[in-house]
C-alpha cells in the first residue's frame, strides 16, 4: 500500500509526538509499504545536520520568517527559564516582565501559528503531484489545525481513505457539569475532521471513551499506545544504597495549580525515615527537566532537599542514560472527569527501560487506566490521590529500602503481555488497521 503520513512533529525531533510517527513510518516501511512523511520544518527545533538513513521519503514544510522569529523568541526565555530553574532561584521582577510580554505575544498569536503551520504543509503536500495513496494518516491534537489537509487530499482524489490518529490528550468533558465555550469549540472540531475520516485512533480506553461521547458519527476506533523503541527484556537488579528514585520531564507548572505534584513522595519518605528507622542518605531522587524548583519546594517542606539531585534540561541520550540509572522509575499522570485515560509517552518508554514503575496519579475519578496497567503487568505500584493509599505507598518504597539493606539480587521481569507497548507490535496492529479499513 501507498501510505501518506502528515505530521507537525517528525525526526530529528525528540518529542513523544515525534518519536510516535516517525515509529509508525519506519515499522511500516519495514513491513514492505511505500511510505511518504510530510512534517514540519525540523531546523526550527533541531540540529539541520541531523540526518537520516530511512528507506521512505521525508518532505520537510518550511514555515515563514516571522514564525521563525517568534519560536526563536520563546526558545531564549525557554533557555533563561532553565538557568532560573536549574538553579532553584525564584524568578526577578524584570525576568517575569520580559517572560510575560513574551508568552503574551506566543499566546496572541497562536493562531497565526495554526495557519503557519497548516499553510506550510498543504504547500508541501501539493508539491506532491501525480501521486495516489491508499491511505492519508494524520496525527491529530487538541488543536486539529491540520484537519483539512486529508480532506482537501480526498476531493481531489489523492488519497483513498483517511485515519486520524488522536495521539494527544483532548479535554472533551464539560467542566464541573456545565458544557463550557472551550468544550463546544472542541466538540464541534472534532465532529468536523471525523466527518471525512474512515477511522479514529486514540492511545488509551478512557480516551476512546471520551471520543465517543462527543463525536456524533458512526465510526470505528482503535487503540494504539505510545509505546518503546527496541527490546525490553527481564533484568538481573543488584539493589544497594542510596535507593534512586529518577524522574525526567516537565511538572507542567505553567498551569495552577500544576498538573503534578510531587508532595506525597516526600511525605512518604519523610514517613520511612521517622516512622521506620530509614537513613535519608540512603535516598536519591534525581530530577532531569526545567521545572527542579517544583521539586525543591515540596523537598524543603521535609527538610529533604540533600536527596535532591539536579541534572537540568539535558539530550535525549542523556536523559535515557538518568533514567537507566533508576532503583524506582518516577511515573506523574492524572485522571479527571476533564481527561480521562491519560496514557502519558513516558510510560511506554518506562516499561522499555524494564525496572520498577511508581505512579503517582492525581485526579478524581479512581482506577485510573494507568494504575489497572501497572498491576496487570507488574509494573511496581500506583497511588491514587482520590483514595489515598498512603499505607500501600510506604509499604511498597518500605519493601524496596530492604531490598537495598539486604543487596538483594534479583531477575525483575514483567508480567506476559507488556510486549503490546513495543512499537513493533504496535506497528503490526496499524498494518491491520490499514488492511481491515482498505477492504
Amino acid at each position: 500500500m501507498k501510505i501518506l503520513l502528515i505530521c507537525e512533529n517528525f525526526f530529528p525531533m525528540t518529542q513523544i509526538a515525534a518519536k510516535r510517527l516517525t515509529n509508525f513510518a519506519i515499522g511500516l516501511s519495514d513491513s514492505g509499504h511505500d511510505v511518504t512523511v510530510v512534517c514540519g520544518d525540523v531546523a526550527l527545533f533541531e540540529d539541520k545536520e541531523k540526518k537520516n538513513d530511512f528507506n521512505f521519503r521525508t518532505f520537510y514544510a518550511k514555515y515563514p520568517l516571522v514564525y521563525s522569529c517568534l519560536f526563536n523568541m520563546q526558545k531564549n526565555i525557554g533557555a533563561k527559564q532553565k538557568k532560573v530553574n536549574e538553579n532553584g532561584l525564584k524568578e526577578n521582577v524584570g525576568f517575569k516582565v520580559k517572560k510575560f510580554f513574551i508568552k503574551s505575544i506566543w499566546r496572541g498569536l497562536f493562531i497565526y501559528r495554526r495557519f503557519a503551520t497548516k499553510k506550510a504543509l498543504f504547500k508541501q503536500v501539493k508539491s506532491i503531484k501525480d501521486e495516489y495513496f491508499n491511505y492519508c494518516l494524520t496525527t491529530f491534537s487538541k488543536h486539529a489545525y491540520l484537519c483539512g489537509i486529508p480532506a482537501y487530499l480526498k476531493r481531489k482524489r489523492i488519497v483513498q481513505k483517511w485515519i486520524i490518529d488522536c495521539r494527544d490528550a483532548l479535554d472533551l468533558k464539560e467542566k464541573n457539569g456545565k458544557v463550557t465555550a472551550k468544550y463546544k469549540r472542541r466538540a464541534a472540531v472534532i465532529n468536523k475532521v471525523a466527518k471525512s475520516a474512515e477511522a479514529i485512533i486514540a492511545v488509551s480506553e478512557g480516551q476512546t471513551e471520551m471520543l465517543k461521547a462527543v463525536v456524533k458519527r458512526d465510526i470505528p476506533y482503535y487503540i494504539l499506545f505510545n509505546g518503546y523503541e527496541g527490546e525490553s527484556c527481564s533484568r538481573e537488579i543488584t539493589y544497594k544504597f542510596p535507593l534512586k528514585f529518577v524522574y525526567t520531564g516537565t511538572m507542567y507548572t505553567h498551569f495552577n495549580p500544576p498538573k503534578f505534584d510531587a508532595n506525597i513522595l516526600f511525605k512518604a519518605i519523610n514517613y520511612l525515615i521517622y516512622e521506620k528507622g530509614s537513613k535519608s542518605d540512603n535516598f536519591e531522587i534525581h530530577y532531569a527537566g526545567n521545572d527542579y524548583y517544583a521539586f525543591l519546594l515540596e523537598a524543603k517542606k521535609y527538610n529533604l532537599e540533600n536527596i535532591l539531585i539536579n541534572h537540568g534540561y539535558v539530550s535525549r541520550q542523556e536523559t535515557a542514560a538518568i533514567q537507566n540509572m533508576a532503583d524506582i522509575q518516577i511515573l506523574f499522570t492524572y485522571n479527571t472527569l476533564c481527561e480521562k485515560g491519560i496514557l502519558c509517552g513516558k510510560f511506554g518508554e518506562y516499561i522499555g527501560n524494564h525496572k520498577p514503575v511508581l505512579a503517582f496519579v492525581q485526579g478524581d475519578i479512581p482506577n485510573s487506566e494507568t494504575k489497572m496497567l501497572v498491576e496487570k503487568y507488574g509494573l511496581g505500584f500506583a497511588y491514587e490521590y482520590c483514595t489515598d493509599d498512603f499505607e500501600g505507598l510506604t509499604d511498597y518504597l518500605h519493601q524496596m529500602y530492604n531490598k537495598c539493606g539486604f543487596a538483594v539480587k534479583e531477575t525483575f521481569q514483567y508480567k506476559l503481555g507488556f510486549e503490546e507497548f513495543s512499537y513493533k507490535n504496535i506497528c503490526a496492529k496499524l498494518e491491520n488497521i490499514f488492511h481491515e479499513r482498505v477492504v
